[in-house]
């Protein structure tokens, strides 16, 4: 059997990683080393999402000034990038994301919704205006790149306010802004990307026609873990079939939110178009690929190696490498353009920061070898199946258990004696199961005290027990941050690091602090009322 080849400009698809930096912030030294890494696993593309440290003429919008790229910065970094062959498409939200922009004060009457500025008015010709000069500035710079992504995802509100009413409804006005940032984008001989979670959410038949040629498309599933089927479809909304709801608790039965709507009642004209992907309450995974590859677009995918959701300590690792696998399989199907594997350093501007990118190597190692590439051993010391064993006890360790501390010594008893090659990030995942362990520790302390503080039957023993359990926890957590920042601080600086670093240690410190003076206070209503009890037995 002949495998389809995916569409490309080379021989060769798109293996692409996601850098987001509006999260922990690598150190400028560092970008030598990362690109020379990142070819040496088979990546050839980096999707690159700036933010606030792009250094923007004439805008002052940092959230830490001091730590924003400079032209020099961000020279190296694409000169770096070119000296390895690897492709970087600038990622310059156009429409939605836009907190960090929004937020200012000289800027929020640009926003469609003042209350939560997350989104421009397309009504605004000031809004539009300034969009379209950020996007001038970061294609001029990104001169040697085919592409450059607008984003144009999740855009809360869009089309909401009184003017923007008149524009025709939310798919029209997103399609309408989209052709005039395509004629843009064309004056400097790129192609735009965009994310097509809008257009899904809010699928007309016909809707599209003109944009085959101009806009490429790249469709985000994180969640697709199996080839063959999935219980959800985003197309027209979040869609679940109502066969779920006589057996919500079966295997893969789907989580069923507020805004999630059924299949069965599709409009005709999509039904038709899903039917050939839709079996009973189960979809095709990622279908939609195919609808949009019949329609005659260009897709890449998007994968994802570090969630919105992932949270500041640990990498899902084993979900990542099936969430490859799936993507690899449509997009073979569809002979398309290859994936890109997202990286969300925040689910959001205005959210605490995810875990680092140093334990990701694993994860890009994956999706290269899935895409067809040769990655270059990261550990060469030690067997691919040995370290696949480790991230997916990892991850299971992040969804359910507790981290054994057999699995945290082995990983340092490796180090110690067998580990010779990227020794950093070999720490740092140590480091991060470290955390782990140590969270789990501290929710549990919590968790019991919560359960057992309105009981009036627990003995004084049990609460001294409780309180020398938050002391110990307490002195690990001070312990481990001093062992944290040291490691980190040689490749990480600026106000997110800090911020992270608060997260994952004083935040804890202050909540078992709290919860220890609970236990003192039960303590001392225990050893009273047990004084009592005494007494009136006492003849």
């Amino acid at each position: 059997m002949t495998t389809p080849a995916f569409r490309t400009q080379s021989n060769s698809p798109i293996i692409g990683i996601h850098l987001d930096f509006k999260g922990v912030l690598f150190k400028p030294s560092y970008i030598p080393e990362m690109m020379r890494d990142l070819a040496d696993q088979g990546v050839n593309t980096i999707l690159s999402e700036y933010e606030d440290i792009f250094p923007f003429k004439g805008l002052s919008i940092s959230s830490d000034p001091s730590k924003a790229w400079t032209q020099e910065i961000l020279h190296s970094f694409l000169s770096e990038a070119e000296k390895y062959a690897i492709e970087v498409i600038p990622l310059q939200q156009a429409l939605g994301h836009l907190e960090y922009l929004l937020r200012l004060p000289e800027y929020r009457h640009l926003a469609e919704e003042y209350q939560h500025p997350h989104t421009i008015c397309l009504s605004n010709p000031d809004a539009k205006r300034l969009i379209f000069e950020m996007v001038r500035q970061v294609m001029a710079t990104h001169t040697k790149s085919r592409f450059i992504h607008l984003g144009m995802d999740e855009a809360d509100g869009l089309a909401s306010c009184p003017k923007c009413q008149a524009l025709g409804g939310t798919l029209k006005a997103f399609i309408d802004y989209l052709k005039e940032l395509c004629t843009l984008v064309e004056e400097y001989g790129k192609t735009p990307i965009v994310w097509t979670d809008m257009l899904q959410d809010h699928f007309q038949p016909g809707a599209f026609k003109g944009l085959e040629k101009r806009v490429i498309f790249m469709p985000w599933d994180y969640y697709p873990t199996e080839s063959d089927k999935t219980a959800t479809a985003r197309f027209d909304g979040l869609r679940v079939s109502k066969q779920w709801l006589a057996n919500p608790s079966a295997p893969h039965a789907p989580n069923i939110y507020p805004k999630t709507t059924f299949s069965e009642d599709w409009a005709p004209s999509i039904k038709k178009l899903v039917q050939p992907y839709w079996n009973s309450k189960w979809f095709l995974p990622l279908f939609y690929t195919d609808i949009w590859t019949k329609m005659g677009f260009r897709i890449i995918g998007a994968s994802a190696m570090r969630f919105s959701e992932a949270g500041p300590i640990m990498a899902a690792f084993t979900r990542s490498r099936k969430n490859f696998e799936v993507w690899k399989t449509t997009l073979q199907r569809t002979g398309q353009m290859g994936q890109i594997a997202t990286s969300w350093a925040r689910a959001g501007s205005w959210y605490p920061p995810n875990h680092t990118t140093d334990i990701l190597w694993p994860s890009i190692a994956d999706l290269a070898s899935t895409m067809g590439a040769t990655p270059k051993p990261f550990w060469p010391e030690i067997s691919q199946q040995t370290l696949t064993r480790i991230t997916d006890t990892l991850s299971k360790c992040r969804e359910e258990w507790g981290i054994t501390e057999q699995i945290i010594e082995e990983m340092e008893e490796l180090l110690t004696s067998t580990i010779r090659t990227h020794t950093y990030e070999w720490k740092s995942l140590i480091l991060t199961a470290k955390i782990l362990h140590l969270h789990k520790d501290y929710e549990e302390a919590l968790y019991e005290v919560e359960r057992f503080g309105p009981s009036k039957r627990t003995v004084d023993t049990e609460w001294e027990r409780m309180i020398k359990r938050h002391d110990r926890i307490i002195d690990a957590l001070r312990s481990l941050k001093t062992e944290t920042r040291k490691h980190f601080k040689e490749r990480y600086h600026g106000k997110a690091f800090n911020e992270w670093i608060e997260i994952l240690f004083d935040v804890p410190t202050t909540k078992l602090r709290t919860s220890k003076a609970t236990c003192k206070k039960i303590l001392a209503e225990t050893r009273k009322n047990s004084s009592r009890i005494a007494k009136i037995r006492t003849p």
